[in-house]
Order: structure tokens, then sequence, then C-alpha cells
């Protein structure tokens, strides 16, 4: 008898092959009390980002931020999805919920917060946030330059 892969396995899998709505149908499969699960969801908000389905990645990450408000994943993903179905005022307003629930940031976290201040025009806050990503991970910097959001911080040197 041949063992098929759970939908959760088909759901990466799918994913690896940038085949992000086979990946979601994947996760309907799931019975109902797994749906919400942490890697659940937040594979669902990655799948809402590769298919650009902003507001359904933003609902998606705040529903599980009521479950797993001590995720960082939530914030910087739900934020990326807000800052495209809403406003990037209303982003940034989402990721600093993350300094409140969440012990410990990731870099990612910190170099979106510099991003998102830096199209805001808050430049204190880009360099500051900046200098943290940089020394939690400092590839993820690496391409700074050419970042476009940074722009108005790289110009007002």
């Amino acid at each position: 008898m041949i063992s098929l892969p759970c939908p959760f396995t088909q759901a990466e899998g799918f994913l690896a092959l940038d085949m992000a709505d086979d990946a979601w149908q994947a996760l309907e499969e799931l019975p109902p009390e797994q749906k919400t699960n942490e890697p659940i969801l937040q594979m669902r908000v990655e799948i809402a980002i590769k298919l650009k389905r902003w507001q359904l990645g933003a609902t998606v990450a705040r529903g599980a931020l009521r479950l797993y408000p001590e995720c960082a994943a939530f914030y910087v993903d739900g934020a990326e999805c807000v800052r495209h179905s809403e406003s990037l005022e209303a982003a940034r307003e989402l990721l600093a919920l993350a300094l409140v629930n969440c012990d410990q940031l990731p870099a990612i976290w910190h170099f979106r917060m510099a991003c998102y201040s830096s199209r805001l025009g808050d430049l204190d806050v880009v360099s500051k946030h900046f200098r943290k990503a940089k020394a939690i991970d400092a590839d993820l910097v690496s391409h700074a330059a050419d970042c476009e959001d940074l722009r108005p911080w790289f110009d007002s040197f």
C-alpha cells in the first residue's frame, strides 16, 4: 500500500515548486482542529504573500496573532501584507505591537521597522533599527543599499 504525504507536507512541496494555489488547497484538506496550528497559519500567510493576496494575508496574520501573540513572524509577515492592502502607517503599527508581545525580535523585524520608518520619514528610528538588524544578521542588511525603502534614509547622508 502506498502512503500519501500529509496535506502539510504536500503544501510544503507545492510551495517549494512555486505552486502556491495548490499549496493553499492542500492545507484545506487538513482536519479543522489542525487548521489553527501555528505552522499551518504561518504557511497560509506565506502563501498569501506569494499570491500577492495582501488582504487575505493580513486577515490570517491578525487572526493568528490572537492565538500566538508571541510569534514575531506573524507581525513581520502580517505587516508586509498590511503595507500592501492598507497603508504603511498601519503596517508599522502592527509591527510595533511585537515590542509588547515578543521576548526576542529577529533581524527581519528590525530591518522592516527601519524600512517602514524610512519611507515615513522617521530617520532617527531607521538608524536604531538598521544597526540592530545588522548586529543580529549582517547578511540580511548586506544588500540594503539596493533597498528602495531605505533610499530616503541613505539620501539623508
